[in-house]
């Protein structure tokens, strides 16, 4: 998704990364992906627990004022499609109730 997320981000979108994995690891991980996006550590799970994460990787599309708007779990080969597509509907809405 990184060549995607400058364009989003211009158009009012960031990708936020949310992981109760360890600081060391989730730099290494970002450094080796070449990512730039924001990263949460939510090592005492609060964040899972607010949202409900039943899976990994999980995917919530949050508004401007934290609302759900769309969320799914897992990741397979039509994944990226799909989220294209997602944030293109989304994207599309914020701008028209603008």
């Amino acid at each position: 998704m990184q060549p995607y997320m400058a364009e989003w981000r211009e158009r009012g979108l960031d990708v936020v990364l949310i992981t109760a994995d360890r600081a060391d690891r989730m730099e290494s991980f970002v450094k080796q992906h070449h990512l730039e996006l924001y990263v949460l550590l939510d090592q005492n799970r609060k964040v899972g627990r607010l949202y409900r994460i039943q899976g990994v990787p999980a995917g919530i599309y949050l508004d401007q004022e934290g609302n759900v708007k769309h969320s799914s779990i897992g990741w397979g080969p039509t994944s990226l499609n799909e989220t294209l597509s997602v944030v293109e509907h989304l994207l599309r809405e914020q701008h028209s109730a603008d």
